[in-house]
């Protein structure tokens, strides 16, 4: 437990020592935040008003369902961003010497993940309250107390998933030319993987399907469904059910896959369950990378 511990710390100064690290993680949030400023945001605001007419509340439940997106994305990149620090240890020979110490390979893992996982929550929770400060600011709500913590505990599930994936992605690069590469091109895919450049449901079932299978396309949807429950009502009050349930469906407020709409619960099963996975495959790689 002692190493783990110390790798943690030394991940945690080696981040925040660096700026540019801290801003390169949230690169992908900058990109996301200038694309819905620019086209996505009028978009869905004239598709909900075609569908409802002159409403009050459309605003925030669009800016609700961008801060869903923004809290899937740094959640993922955040940790990306921290566990690329191996690449750099092995690189500098530092890696080595964590292979030659008297540590077990499971407590290297778990030293690098858990760092990401630490500071992947602390900033994904700071995006969250900067983002209803936003929701606020534009004529939302805070969300109220339940909601709070029911978020905050979204937050750390999808903080542990990506972990566990992040650093068995970043376990198959081996120079900082080439980790800097593939953070950039995850931040870009994580918009069409989520579904927030382009809504799933506008794929061909059979690519849509396979894609809402990904953790970042279920993660999204248990933030929107907290984030948008208040402007949701406010909006459809009064329209028909099929108008709302249409709408929550194309834009991924829902989740259905082969026709089955899946439960908050299901979703959370499939993604811890798909974290752990990831973290034995890893560990298992890095017993193997030993011999």
């Amino acid at each position: 437990m002692r190493s783990i511990t110390t790798l943690v710390k030394r991940n945690l100064l080696n981040y925040f020592y660096d700026p540019s690290t801290v801003f390169f993680s949230f690169l992908s949030v900058f990109i996301l935040v200038g694309v819905y400023t620019l086209f996505l945001g009028t978009l869905q605001v004239n598709d909900v008003q075609f569908s409802v007419g002159e409403i009050e509340g459309i605003r925030w439940l669009v800016n609700a369902w961008l801060i869903a997106g923004l809290l899937t994305v740094t959640s993922f990149t955040v940790p990306l961003s921290i566990s690329s620090n191996m690449v750099s240890d092995l690189e500098k020979r530092v890696f080595d010497d964590f292979l030659v110490a008297p540590i077990k390979r499971s407590s290297i893992v778990f030293g690098y993940v858990l760092s990401a996982f630490l500071i992947g929550v602390l900033m994904t929770t700071l995006t969250f309250f900067v983002g209803q400060l936003f929701l606020v600011i534009t004529g939302g709500e805070w969300l109220n107390i339940g909601a709070q913590f029911t978020m905050l505990g979204y937050i750390v599930l999808s903080n542990m998933i990506f972990s566990s994936v992040s650093f068995f992605i970043i376990s198959f690069i081996k120079s900082t030319a080439s980790v800097n590469a593939v953070n950039t091109i995850i931040g870009t895919l994580l918009g069409f993987l989520a579904g927030i450049y382009v809504p799933l449901a506008a794929l061909s079932e059979n690519l849509g399907n396979i894609l809402k299978l990904n953790p970042a396309a279920q993660m999204v949807v248990l933030f929107r469904k907290t984030m948008m429950k208040a402007p949701l009502e406010l909006v459809f009050e009064g329209a028909p059910q099929s108008v709302q349930e249409s709408y929550m469906n194309i834009y991924g407020v829902n989740l259905e896959i082969f026709n089955v709409i899946w439960s908050p619960w299901m979703i959370m099963a499939y993604g811890l369950s798909f974290g752990v996975l990831i973290l034995f495959i890893s560990i298992f790689r890095l017993n193997r990378y030993k011999k």
